[in-house]
């Protein structure tokens, strides 16, 4: 009988799903193992990531934080949420651990619905929670002092996640001083392939020219590119559907290739922290030029490593909305060529699931 691996992953965004797909797609690779993947972003994605056979069950119970776009949480709404989840969280629990029950697993990696660890634990299904930050750090931050039950869910939170047999932390992950149970590993990032030339032969562009790849984040975030001011010689792709009858501006969809494979094949990309898209940049030795949220806890931890590592430089939003970005783009690549850091964390997340299989 197959060690049934069950991945239950927060559907804010992309970057939970980003950094849990390298370590499910190796150990997809072994024949002793099953492995769902218990999420509600969209199926292809999920199997543009991850090799060979596998169940997907679109449900999850894990909202993070609610967005008004990839920049800004809607304080109003993810308060409301929190309140209501938490004012009888021990039947949310309960419901969640019949859900997980019923899929029989052997090992559960959860990024990161805390509902998910404790249901777990109820459950007595071993439970490892991952990720570079914890939905109590960030609830705190926005929250602290400001709802009546703040440090009540935060403690809630924490309880939940302590409870899982680790909490893995991939460089480079925030501070969470609530948890007892961290397990530091190094980053986690896919190594992509580059497919410049055949990208330069479909669109018709010289050695010369310059490839932009724009991913502001899995949340969606109107940015107005028609009205970006042309840039001879760059040809800029929007990480999302964009009509547009200009020339220089392309989508993903239009291009044939694995997100991670095209990140590799740019000159450079133009996006927001997140765990994800830093380490992907780092790894692959591509430079950036981002936006801040400027709220969100976890930001200075990769924006600080960020910068230790990659050749970065920080734009503001009034820039980054305008297209008022070419001087910036012109001294990024006039950057020493950074040494791309390994992403030695998959190999050490590997071992900690084999002990669980042996």
């Amino acid at each position: 009988m197959s060690f049934h691996l069950l991945a239950c992953i927060s559907s804010h965004g992309y970057g939970h799903f980003a950094m849990t797909a390298p370590v499910l797609n190796e150990l997809n690779k072994q024949a002793s193992i099953s492995l769902t993947v218990r999420c509600v972003l969209p199926e292809d994605l999920i199997r543009s990531r991850i090799g060979g056979d596998f169940n997907i069950v679109a449900e999850s119970s894990d909202f993070g934080m609610v967005m008004n776009s990839s920049l800004d949480v809607d304080l109003e709404a993810a308060a409301d949420a929190y309140q209501k989840l938490h004012a009888n969280l021990p039947q949310a629990i309960t419901e969640e651990q019949k859900k997980i029950s019923a899929l029989k697993p052997n090992l559960i990696i959860a990024n990161i619905p805390y509902v998910t660890v404790a249901a777990a634990f109820q459950a007595n299904i071993p439970v490892i929670a991952y990720c570079s930050l914890n939905w109590a750090e960030i609830f705190n931050s926005y929250f602290k002092d400001k709802l009546p039950e703040a440090e009540k869910i935060l403690a809630e939170i924490n309880n939940a996640y302590n409870l899982a047999e680790y909490f893995v932390c991939p460089e480079p992950s925030m501070a969470m001083p609530g948890l007892k149970n961290i397990k530091h590993i190094g980053p986690i990032a896919k190594i992509a392939t580059s497919h410049r030339k055949i990208l330069n032969e479909k669109l018709s562009l010289t050695e010369k020219d310059k490839l932009v790849l724009i991913t502001p984040g899995g949340v969606a975030t109107p940015v107005p590119l028609n009205d970006w001011p042309v840039i001879p010689g760059v040809t800029w792709i929007a990480a999302w559907p964009y009509e547009t009858t200009r020339q220089d501006i392309i989508t993903t969809g239009q291009i044939e290739l694995l997100f991670s494979d095209l990140l590799a094949s740019c000159d450079a990309v133009i996006t927001k922290p997140g765990y994800g898209t830093v380490t992907e940049t780092v790894c692959n030795g591509i430079p950036v030029l981002y936006v801040l949220r400027g709220d969100w806890a976890e930001e200075p931890f990769l924006e600080a490593w960020w910068h230790n590592h990659g050749a970065v430089i920080k734009i503001s939003r009034e820039e980054f909305f305008a297209g008022n970005i070419q001087n910036n783009l012109e001294k990024l690549w006039k950057y020493p060529k950074v040494k791309p850091v390994a992403a030695s964390g998959l190999k050490e997340f590997l071992a900690i699931v084999q002990s669980y299989i042996h």
